[in-house]
């Protein structure tokens, strides 16, 4: 039970982190004109939720982390670094560096 829980939890931190970097990264793109409706709508979102989002992820990464390690030693060693988690260390260094980049050029 305690397995499926953790599970729940870390697929769910890949999908907001995945969610949150690919709205950032949108936000980024249209910003290089001008900040149209998304960049407008991401950066609301980022100005009041960044620092919960990204305790999230990367509590979410290190439990996942922490998770397949004791599977390594446990002898299965086909989990360590999957893509899960690989991607999920990607978008999080996506959105980061697009919030970074938001909030440089808004404040």
């Amino acid at each position: 039970m305690k397995k499926l829980i953790m599970n729940i939890i870390t697929n769910l931190g890949f999908i907001v982190t995945l969610i949150y970097g690919i709205l950032n990264l949108a936000a980024v793109i249209d910003a290089q004109g001008n900040l149209g409706f998304i960049g407008d709508f991401v950066l609301g979102v980022d100005v009041f939720s960044w620092h919960i989002y990204g305790v999230f992820s990367i509590a979410t990464l290190l439990m996942k982390l922490a998770n397949d390690s004791k599977e390594v030693n446990n002898g299965s060693k086909e989990k360590w670094l999957d893509v899960q988690s690989v991607l999920h260390f990607v978008f999080m260094l996506i959105s980061f560096s697009c919030i970074y980049y938001l909030f440089k050029i808004c404040f």
